[in-house]
């Protein structure tokens, strides 16, 4: 599967393709709308995420043309809009059948860029389905864009005192280089945990003691922000958060 990412913000191309890739996308970057726009065809993207920030007016263009373009599908458009998006383009994205859009490239903004991919049941894990639900593309990714539980990866389960399972996982952005850092959570006894980071060089210049401010935890549904301190790194990082849950 494809997704081309047009952008022009550096951060944004390294923590959006991050998203993309982990979840088993082929990401395509360009820089300049309109030489996407000349190649796009050839390209025969199944997402496209662009940035209004960048590019305000052609990104309607592209949309348009996307449109109608591929003859037997779809590409679904995200929108990254940098910010709050104001009212005349909110409906010009809605009549153009926007997927959706998100505001910022931190955490809580990559967190609703997940939910907007898996809002239904068309574009997950990697593949595309149809409007039956029936696998177009066999090319199942080893990440999945939806809820992570344990068959999927190693993220820890724990306990509460009534004995109800929690899924938890965490997420958050380096405060040294502003990229963001997924991974999977183990042993967590609701202050401390183990964190595997999907990408170990992301995380090596974090030494002890460092204070990472950004950072999503999520139990279940519920999402809370829940900054940490860095108390050891051996590739596995042990975080403990400012506050236990």
């Amino acid at each position: 599967m494809k997704a081309l990412l047009i952008a022009d913000d550096e951060l944004a191309i390294t923590n959006i393709s991050q998203v993309l890739e982990t979840a088993g996308y082929d990401v395509i970057v360009y820089k300049w709308l309109l030489k996407a726009l000349d190649n796009i065809e050839e390209i025969a993207p199944h997402l496209i995420l662009v940035s209004t920030k960048d590019y305000p007016r052609h990104w309607k263009t592209l949309t348009q043309f996307a449109e109608t373009a591929f003859g037997g599908y779809r590409p679904e458009v995200v929108l990254y809009t940098d910010g709050t998006p104001d009212e005349e383009d909110v409906k010009k994205a809605e009549a153009l059948k926007v997927r959706g859009w998100f505001e910022s490239v931190d955490v809580e903004g990559l967190d609703k860029l997940r939910k907007i991919l898996t809002k239904e049941i068309d574009i997950y894990s990697g593949k595309l389905v149809d409007e039956e639900g029936k696998p177009q593309q066999e090319d199942i990714a080893k990440f999945a864009l939806r809820p992570r539980y344990p068959e999927d990866t190693e993220e820890e389960i724990i306990e509460d005192d009534n004995q109800e399972v929690i899924y938890c996982s965490y997420m958050f952005t380096n405060p040294l280089t502003g990229i963001l850092v997924s991974g999977n959570t183990k042993n967590f006894n609701g202050q401390t945990f183990e964190f595997e980071p999907d990408i170990v060089d992301l995380t090596k210049n974090l030494s002890a003691g460092t204070q990472i401010n950004i950072g999503t935890l999520k139990i279940h549904d519920s999402i809370k922000k829940a900054p940490s301190v860095v108390k050891s790194n051996s590739e596995t990082l042990l975080l403990e958060l400012f506050q236990s849950v």
